[in-house]
Formats: structure tokens, sequence, C-alpha cells
């Protein structure tokens, strides 16, 4: 589909593009009227040792270690009052923050999104010569035809999906959406539960994406992408259990989760994972953040609504819980969701403890790097 296929898709449905983009409109108004201006900027200092005094050419880098005096001190410096006040005098609401950064510059993704494509394209080249010399290459296409992508105008409804996770996030902390007690003001459910306006909101434009998305896209390209309902509804079902039965778990880690042990980074980082493997990664990460707000920060401590928490024992909670969610079939919805597509269209995919083999083989090594790079125990 070139542009103007989806241009003449669009106009044909008209009356859908009208209906998100009024919705989107009026979402970012209202945005807009009830979260004022807020402007930051931030700077960094890098410290490095002075020069040998005996004039002798040294390696500066080398000494980094000896600079953790002097960043205590400067920092200190800049946040005592008589600074503080001396910086922002004039400045009405203004405010700053001048703390050490414990954490590594380089983020953790740059280290482990490159190495897994390069292991897989290494891995799918081996298995495609293996084919090959097993006689089943491919027949050659009679004639060949450009690479098009069908539905491009379902990227607007992605983009819907988007906006409503950031939305939602967004809302939770607008003062007039909360209650005496500083709650998001919510709708009643059932059994006492009650649902926050901003996830209500969330849920209802996902679904209007969802609903657009179907009645939108043609017939014959669900049907040519062999998509049916069958694997949405083995997920839903199967993740509806693993979210009933996790809740004891969860609230057993709740209650004795300081009484584990956990004190560095590194600890944080496998034992947050190893439970995101197979819970979900959202509550699993709640829970470990809040058992790390009980440690000290220091200085450097990032202010949250649990609590008070060193930056690197937060970088270790978040990055167990994402990264590891990818060891078994069920750390990840989408993981299952892949399985249950494959299987439906015949093609052998592993057990539950075969894809654990796989993701033990592929995946442990890089957390391994990355607890070494970002985490050091020694």
């Amino acid at each position: 589909m070139d542009l103007r296929d989806l241009m003449a898709s669009l106009l044909r449905r008209w009356y859908l593009v009208i209906v998100a983009v009024l919705l989107t409109g009026l979402t970012c108004g209202y945005v807009a009227q009830t979260i004022g201006p807020t402007y930051s900027m931030s700077a960094s200092v890098l410290l490095i040792p002075p020069a040998d005094p005996s004039g002798q050419i040294t390696n500066r880098y080398l000494s980094l270690g000896s600079t953790g005096a002097a960043l205590q001190v400067l920092s200190r410096s800049l946040s005592s009052d008589p600074t503080h006040h001396e910086v922002i005098d004039g400045l009405h609401g203004a405010d700053y923050v001048a703390e050490p950064d414990p954490t590594s510059s380089a983020p953790m993704l740059l280290v482990t999104a490159p190495i897994l494509p390069a292991v897989f394209f290494l891995l799918d080249r081996k298995l495609y010569r293996r084919e090959i010399a097993a006689g089943r290459k491919p027949p050659a296409p009679a004639t060949k035809e450009p690479i098009r992508v069908e539905g491009l105008h379902n990227l607007i409804f992605l983009g819907m999906i988007i906006f409503a996770v950031i939305l939602s996030g967004t809302l939770g902390t607008l003062d007039s959406l909360k209650d005496a007690n500083g709650e998001v003001i919510g709708i009643p459910f059932a059994y006492g539960i009650t649902i926050p306006i901003n996830n209500v909101i969330q849920m209802i434009i996902i679904l209007v994406a969802g609903a657009l998305s179907v009645r939108a896209t043609k017939k014959e390209l669900h049907e040519l992408n062999n998509f049916t309902w069958a694997p949405i509804k083995e997920v839903a079902c199967l993740f509806i259990g693993i979210f009933i039965t996790m809740i004891p778990a969860l609230a057993i880690l709740h209650t004795r989760g300081a009484e584990l042990g956990l004190a560095e980074p590194w600890q944080f980082f496998w034992v947050t994972g190893a439970l995101s493997s197979f819970l979900d990664n959202a509550p699993t990460y709640l829970v470990f953040m809040t058992t790390a707000s009980a440690i000290p920060a220091g200085a450097g401590g990032l202010s949250t609504l649990i609590g008070t928490i060193a930056p690197n024992l937060l970088l270790a909670v978040s990055a167990g819980a994402v990264f590891m969610g990818a060891n078994t079939y069920i750390g990840n919805a989408p993981n299952f969701m892949v399985r249950s597509i494959a299987e439906e269209n015949s093609v052998k995919m592993p057990s539950f403890f075969g894809y654990m083999g796989w993701a033990a083989r592929f995946l442990i090594p890089v957390f391994v790097l990355d607890m070494l790079i970002f985490f050091n125990p020694f």
C-alpha cells in the first residue's frame, strides 16, 4: 500500500478518522488546560583527579576512585542552605537539587539490545543453511513483487494505544482527580474494588482503538494473516488464572519481603527477575521497590510514592522485572501469544521447560554481563 492507497482508505472511512481525531483532540485539550507548564534543566560535572605534581605523565583516569571524597564535599556544599538560598534568590517557585550520580552513563539497553539480535541472526543463518543443505530450498517465485505493507492506517490506532498509556499516567498525577486522601477518584466495581478514573479512560481509549482497527481493516487482510481470536482467548484465560493465583504469593512477599536479606543491587536484580519470570512484572516490581525503599538511600536517593530509593537499587529492580519476563512463556503475555499463534498454524514450538532451556542458553549469559557491568558484585 503506497501513500495514495492509504489516503484513499482513510477517505473511505472518514467517519472513523473523525472519531479518532476528535477523541484525541478533546483529551489533549483537557490535559493542556489542567497541567501547567514545568521547566527543568540539568547539568553534570565530571570530576577527574589532578595531574601528578611531580610532572610525570600518568593516566589520571586510573585514580577515579580517589574522587569520592571530593564528590561528597561538592554535593554537600551545593546543597547547603546558604548556597541554596543564594542560587534561587529572586526566582519565584524555583528549586534545584545537587546530588552525586552513582549510576552508569551507559543505558542497559545499549548493552543488551545489540547482543540478542546478533545471536539470533547467526543462529537463524546456521539453521537456514542446514535446511538448504538438506534440499529444502523454497521454490523461486515466477515473478518478483515489490514489498508492500497493507493496513498502514492501523498505525493511527497503535498511536492511540500509546497515547492512552501515557495519558493514564499523566492523569494520575493531577490534584483535580484526587480525593481528600490524595487517592485518584474512581468508579466502584465489585467487592469493594474501585477502578481509578485514569485507568477507566485508558481502557476506553484502548477498546475504541481496537474496535476501530477491526472495523477499518479489510476482512481479506485478516484471512491472509490467518487471524483468529483463539490465541487471544487462550492467553486471556491463562493470565486471568495467573493473576488470581499470584495474589497470595505477592501478599506474602509484600509482608515478608524485607526478611529476604536483600541489600545489594545485584541481589535485587536477580531476585526480582526470578519472580518476574513467573509472575507479572508490574506487581513484582512494586513489591521489590517497596523492599528497596526500606534500605537507607543516602544523599542521592530518589523520592517516589513508595519512599526514597537509591538509584542503583531502583535500576536493579526495574531491569530485573522487565528483562527477565522473557525467561518463560508466562513471564510476559506476548511470549505465550506468539506460541499460541505459531501452534495454531502448525508450527512446532518448544515445551514450557524447553523454552526455558533456550532462554537459559541465550538470555542468562546476557543478564550476567548486565550484572557485571551495572551491578558489579565484586
